[in-house]
């Protein structure tokens, strides 16, 4: 390894959107902006999965400490692969399991936060006013499903009725029946004219 061996190179979890990822990043800021500003570099994962030259060549040439976030250790790994040398791994859930004292105690809000009463009856109140929004959203959709129910159903009844007085010519039996009548109707008319024709020539022969 050459290059400067009292620079150490830096390199934190990036897992984005992680409690333990977001801790192994700002852990890896405060050494870097505060506690060691002068002997130490902060090197993003990123550049390493993306390959930058300068990175790797800024891991390959000073000691490496590596912080994660989780089991999976990529930043160790990456670190391996890149041809670095991992002088210190810092885990952050060992580091929690042996330092109970820094588990987080929450957010104080000091005066300005609600107290046990209020928040209680301030939960109350939103879910009074969410059953009442619930009930008027259902009895709005209700009124209005019914409404349209029976407007279907009266225009329903007026259609049928006003299709059942409509003649039906259309079906070949009616259209049997209407050549049959209209038939019988032109033979009658045949044999009246016939006996009214006899009639008057008995009449005028007499």
């Amino acid at each position: 390894m050459t290059g400067d061996s009292t620079q150490v190179v830096v390199v934190p979890c990036s897992g984005i959107g992680k409690t333990y990822g977001t801790v192994s990043r700002e852990a890896a800021y405060d050494l870097c902006d505060e506690l060691r500003p002068d002997g130490t570099e902060l090197v993003a994962l990123a550049k390493l999965v993306l390959g930058e030259e300068q990175a790797r060549e800024r891991v390959r040439t000073c000691p490496a400490v590596t912080i994660d976030g989780c089991k999976l250790m990529c930043a160790s790994k990456l670190v391996t692969l890149s041809g670095g040398t991992v002088a210190h791994e810092v885990d952050v859930l060992d580091v929690y399991r042996r330092h109970k004292e820094l588990k987080p105690e929450g957010i104080d809000y000091g005066s300005s936060g609600l107290t046990f009463v209020q928040s209680g009856l301030f939960r109350t109140l939103a879910f009074i006013a969410g059953c009442v929004m619930s009930g008027l959203t259902g009895f709005i959709g209700m009124s209005l499903a019914v409404r349209g129910n029976v407007r279907t159903a009266a225009a329903a009844r007026t259609s049928s009725s006003r299709t059942s007085t409509r003649p039906r010519w259309r079906t070949r039996s009616g259209a049997a029946s209407r050549r049959t009548s209209c038939r019988s109707g032109r033979r009658t008319a045949r044999e009246s004219r016939s006996s009214r024709t006899a009639t008057a020539t008995r009449r005028s022969t007499s």
